[in-house]
């Protein structure tokens, strides 16, 4: 034991001779980081994690970055997010700005990581743009609160005082939706609260949400690079939960994604010919029935036809998958390197799709 105590004494030592102070080390790694985030030239999408709630070491929790113009797009938060971008060799951190579709624990579970785990592994900048539904602030404010003593340990012990911790910061997107969900959304700040059941699949006196108003995206970010719009899906009794549009300036390229919902006209009028469109499938047949969770917030098969069948995306790009099944259940050709238009990818984890 006093031989252990001896070297650590030393290497401390020899880290002080040289000047090297503990401090020092964080803006050397924080130099490093941000001189290898990758300039893509072009837009790719990279797929960091495209599981669902249960557990899965090969299907991390749903999250994909978009890459354009040496900027990352980040959407979905989900499980292992710092450790695929790590793996995919993907910069987040902090994201150029990130979007979450819906506030879902398995979108969600990766925000603390991307939150803190750049700033405390070595002093990154950790404030980023944040959008998603009404009661993210909540959550966010929470977070942060929740690791106050981590916080303040880092702050003054690590960073010396030179990087304080800064949360991201939050939009709240508030489209104009029907309501009906066991937990509206709440008045900024505020906790959401629960209801009873009236719009959930959970009893024979439930409904599955109300249906959506087709109406078309809303702009809810812009940069020199990219402009993303978001729309409604229904994704069961939530009364928030969106789909987006994700537009590129350089090479005039458009992604869509769904988000996790049942099937909305919503979808195809926003595809509409895009180049790649990111949906959720349940490999199910059955229509929606009251007390059917998976109907009620999943899309199913022929859903799913139905909205390529209305959308025509150049490539559709199945994720969240519950169940299996194959292109030819599907009765959509799979892309390959003949077939590259009008066709299905089935995304794993760390898996690059160029639109």
């Amino acid at each position: 034991m006093n031989r252990f105590f001896g070297v650590i004494g030393i290497c401390l030592m020899a880290m002080w001779s040289v000047g090297l102070t503990f401090a020092q080390v964080y803006e050397d790694m924080a130099k490093k980081r941000t001189v290898s985030k990758r300039a893509a030239t072009t837009t790719q999408i990279v797929f960091l994690g495209t599981g669902m709630p249960a557990p899965n070491p090969q299907r991390q929790g749903p999250a994909f970055v978009i890459e354009t113009g040496g900027n990352t797009y980040l959407f979905d938060i989900g499980v292992g997010v710092m450790r695929q971008a790590a793996a995919a060799h993907v910069d987040i951190s902090p994201p150029t700005a990130a979007f979450l579709s819906h506030l879902h624990t398995d979108h969600t579970l990766g925000l603390p990581d991307l939150m803190f785990t750049a700033w405390s592994a070595g002093g990154a900048n950790s404030n980023f743009p944040l959008y998603g539904p009404v009661g993210l602030q909540w959550m966010v404010t929470n977070i942060q609160n929740a690791y106050t003593q981590d916080i303040c340990v880092r702050n003054v012990c690590q960073m010396f005082g030179k990087n304080n911790y800064q949360p991201p910061t939050v939009h709240e997107i508030a489209l104009k939706h029907p309501t009906g969900g066991p937990t509206p959304p709440p008045a900024a700040g505020h906790a959401p609260i629960c209801n009873s059941c009236a719009a959930c699949p959970s009893g024979s006196n439930c409904s599955c949400g109300a249906d959506l108003p087709k109406s078309p995206p809303e702009v809810v970010y812009t940069d020199s690079a990219v402009t993303v719009s978001a729309f409604l899906v229904r994704h069961g009794c939530w009364d928030e939960a969106f789909g987006y549009v994700f537009e590129t300036t350089a090479d005039k390229k458009k992604i869509v994604y769904s988000g996790d919902t049942r099937y909305v006209a919503n979808m195809g009028a926003a595809c509409s010919g895009c180049d790649v469109l990111i949906h959720e499938l349940y490999w199910g047949s059955e229509t929606v029935a009251c007390g059917n969770y998976m109907t009620c917030f999943h899309t199913t098969v022929p859903e799913l036809q139905k909205v390529f069948k209305e959308g025509n995306p150049k490539k559709l790009v199945v994720v969240h998958q519950v169940g299996t099944g194959s292109p030819a259940t599907l009765g959509i050709p799979q892309c390959s390197t003949s077939k590259t238009s009008g066709c299905v990818i089935f995304a794993n984890d760390l898996e690059t799709v160029a639109p």
